[in-house]
């Protein structure tokens, strides 16, 4: 009997570990990844999309919650904008009292920016915020950084 049930646990314990082993070898795509992950898309633009030099512009963050999900205003949102390639930035650090629409499903924040200089340009982004549902708030940090060419 004792025989038996070793045979059983070997063989649970193998289709265990060509389970797992398949999972963990498994080739899943980024995109599907953010699909299966994330609990919001997260955007990161100017305006217009082709910026000129000493020319102002928009630079925005818009953060869209999935379905069921939403980013409370409440909790602390952090948002520090930063450029090593001598872009002006009028508003560098904001909170959730910056948003541009605090009612709506897609918060975002946004500040006018100046290129001193044509060619490539950055601006680093570090967030902070809370995504939640009716059970739980969870806590996400995010660096995006924007790449543009700007234009003389």
């Amino acid at each position: 009997m004792s025989s038996t049930r070793s045979i059983r646990i070997a063989a649970a314990a193998i289709a265990f570990g060509l389970w797992a082993g398949a999972g963990c070898t498994a080739d899943v795509s980024a995109s599907e990844q953010q699909a299966q992950g994330k609990k919001y898309t997260l955007k990161v633009e100017t305006s217009p999309e082709a910026v000129a030099k000493a020319k102002a512009a928009t630079y925005k963050i818009t953060i869209t919650p999935k379905e069921g999900f939403l980013l409370k205003t409440v909790t602390p949102f952090k948002a520090k904008l930063s450029s090593s390639t001598g872009i002006e930035i009028a508003k560098a650090a904001f909170t959730a009292k910056d948003f541009d629409d605090p009612k709506a499903a897609a918060k975002s924040v946004s500040t006018s920016i100046t290129c001193k200089s044509a060619g490539q340009n950055e601006i680093d982004a570090d967030l902070t915020f809370f995504i939640c549902n009716d059970e739980l708030c969870e806590r996400f940090k995010e660096k995006p950084k924007l790449t543009f060419a700007v234009k003389e």
